[in-house]
């Protein structure tokens, strides 16, 4: 509670807070806010059609942001999108969290040849770029916002490892793990007890600012074409279908502003939240930053 007063604290942090809260709301009402349309059994994140033209539709009854090419209703589009940016940002810096804390911490604890191993197999998967390696995966698998999750937890949980380790390294040479190494522990109860609770706050922190850059790149890869499906609830498709709509008409360069405007300011917002919160994160759990405050 105390931590949390503190983050509550610092303005750039409540107003992150702030946002990712509207955010939760948003998804946790998606239904009300925008009820599904189509027979019963489908899925709501099918994003309803106001007809088969590929020309969008400007703001108006029925459709208050516009609709996108292909007719797709874009306010509907981005609150079950809402949803989608939730559940792809937190299943993959949990699960990159979960190898790299697990990965981390046997190598850290244990060295030697296991450290040895364990990081040159870091090693090999930090020398292949995020974005890259992403999109080659994701090709290779097909498209599919499932897809998209594999491809970055694969090469997600590297820096995670790394963090982690360095920090274990520190913590078991700390006299109260000496202490219950004497005092006869199990060495996985010296890991979860005294080395991993004393030693994953790096890593809590990492992960709150990473969750954004996700969403943002799993946007990106929609964007590419190799996201989600054609008419799935994804802020980064809906910004790939307005490209060839940026510039308007002749004569008219702003006339599909919609298509672009409210896609990207979802993303934004919502990756911005996520940096705001994680610098919190960072100055309230860092005492040497606090300090320095302070002073």
């Amino acid at each position: 509670m105390d931590l949390f007063r503190r983050f509550l604290r610092n303005p750039l942090s409540l107003t992150g807070f702030i946002i990712l809260l509207f955010f939760a709301l948003v998804a946790a009402l998606a239904p009300l806010i925008a009820p599904p349309q189509g027979p019963v059994g489908t899925s709501p994140y099918l994003i309803p059609r106001a007809g088969w033209g590929t020309i969008p539709l400007p703001p108006g009854p029925g459709h208050l942001f516009g609709t996108a090419e292909g007719q797709y209703d874009i306010f509907y589009g981005i609150v079950w999108g809402t949803r989608t940016a939730f559940g792809v940002g937190l299943a993959v810096v949990g699960a990159s969290l979960i190898i790299g804390l697990v990965v981390g911490s046997v190598a850290g604890f244990f060295g030697g040849w296991l450290d040895e191993l364990m990081m040159r197999v870091t090693d090999i998967f930090l020398a292949f770029p995020y974005l890259v390696a992403a999109v080659v995966v994701t090709t290779i698998l097909g498209k599919g916002l499932d897809k998209v999750i594999i491809a970055l937890i694969l090469f997600g949980w590297m820096g995670y490892a790394r963090l982690i380790r360095s920090s274990v390294l520190q913590v078991k040479e700390m006299e109260f793990v000496e202490a219950a190494r004497a005092l006869g522990q199990k060495t996985w109860k010296i890991i979860l007890r005294h080395v991993l609770p004393n030693s994953i706050y790096p890593l809590l922190v990492q992960a709150s600012m990473d969750i954004g850059s996700v969403v943002l790149t799993a946007a990106g890869l929609s964007f590419l074409g190799l996201g989600a499906e054609t008419g799935f609830a994804d802020w980064g498709q809906l910004v790939s279908f307005a490209r060839n709509w940026i510039k308007g008409e002749p004569g008219a360069p702003f006339q599909y502003w919609y298509t672009v405007f409210w896609p990207s300011l979802a993303i934004v917002l919502f990756v911005l939240g996520w940096n705001l919160v994680g610098d919190g994160v960072r100055d309230v759990m860092d005492p040497r930053l606090r300090q320095g405050r302070n002073s």
